[in-house]
């Protein structure tokens, strides 16, 4: 028996191509000038692109205003995708706190950490402003430090290899520019490229995996299972000698030397649904604060372990796990009262 796909999530993959293209430096990009809305289980909501190609109701222009300007970087959390219209995003929040503020929104989904410090290398930093607010998502952008990410369409059963910048950790810049176009490949091509081979450590992961995803199993066993999964790919991923700890420190330095003497705040987005799963980074921030005093860092997680798990959980779209308006509104709240402790507002 086949099981469809609800419809609201069909009419999602359909639009990708009308809210997405090609960018031969950043891989990809919203497309400009666009107005749509995207249908959703828990609300439809809007997105508005500009001649920027970013989402925002205005045009971006380089000169600013008398205004305090903010400039902000990350992905789909931080752009809005998955949950909010443009209003409701935590930089228009800010930005709608005060009449004195003006927020320029450089995210977009599926950027990784190597991608967003690249927007501003390349772009943002054009623009004048008056502070810099990197807000990545540890857990979703550590993964994509990669030249191209290989995404399974169930729809079309189609690999779609995705193209995009990365940091080379070897020769301290970005490769892959000018990006080449994004390929399909399909399911027999993709199985052909795996090894014969497969190391110990990797056959005890799949085994594990396989208690784990087994229902037969009792629950507290595959709750465990799962912990330990999660667990190793937490240590493997904090590790110092790690490609992705090296990466993210590499790319932090990068982009506080990018900014000049201009106050850099360090919020990495986490998922607020179990802390523990997120990679720990938090002694690496507080590195950079101590060595730079135009740089200052939000503990997502130290506040959200005050909360109860149900607070925690209801900060989710709970159909596509990105902040909805409470977590926008959450989020916000936490980087004003940063910004005022700090006097940078």
């Amino acid at each position: 028996m086949k099981i469809g796909l609800p419809g609201w999530v069909i009419k999602i993959v359909k639009m990708h191509r009308m809210l997405y293209r090609y960018h031969s430096v950043f891989g990809h990009s919203y497309v400009p000038n666009q107005k749509v809305r995207i249908p959703n289980a828990e609300g439809a909501y809007i997105i508005k692109t500009n001649g920027q190609s970013f989402r925002s109701d205005s045009d971006y222009v380089i000169k600013k205003s008398e205004s305090k300007r903010f400039i902000f970087l990350g992905d789909s959390h931080t752009a809005g995708d998955g949950s909010v219209s443009n209003d409701d995003r935590f930089t228009n929040i800010i930005q709608n706190s005060s009449s004195d503020v003006e927020c320029y929104n450089f995210a977009c989904g599926g950027y990784g950490i190597d991608q967003q410090v690249l927007v501003y290398e390349y772009l943002a930093k054009k623009y004048e402003h008056d502070l810099v607010c990197f807000s990545f998502h540890v857990k979703d952008d550590i993964g994509r430090f990669n030249p191209k990410i290989d995404t399974f369409s169930r729809l079309s059963n189609q690999i779609l290899s995705i193209s995009k910048p990365y940091y080379s950790l070897e020769e301290k810049q970005f490769s892959n520019i000018p990006v080449p176009h994004s390929v399909i490949k399909s399911l027999e091509g993709k199985k052909s490229q795996e090894p014969n081979t497969v190391s110990s450590i990797s056959k005890i992961k799949q085994f594990i995996r396989s208690i784990a995803y087994d229902d037969e199993n009792p629950k507290y066993i595959r709750d465990y299972c799962s912990y330990l999964l999660k667990f190793y790919s937490r240590m493997k991923l904090e590790s110092p000698r790690s490609h992705e700890y090296r990466a993210i420190r590499d790319l932090i330095h990068r982009l506080i030397i990018l900014c000049e003497d201009k106050p850099l705040i360090l919020s990495p987005l986490v998922d607020p649904r179990s802390l523990y799963s997120n990679p720990d980074y938090r002694k690496l921030y507080r590195h950079f604060t101590s060595n730079f005093s135009n740089v200052y860092y939000i503990d997502l997680v130290k506040d959200l372990k005050s909360r109860s798990r149900n607070y925690r959980w209801n900060l989710l779209n709970k159909f596509t796990f990105h902040y909805n308006l409470e977590g926008q509104k959450y989020v916000s709240n936490l980087i004003l009262d940063k910004l005022k402790k700090e006097r940078l507002l």
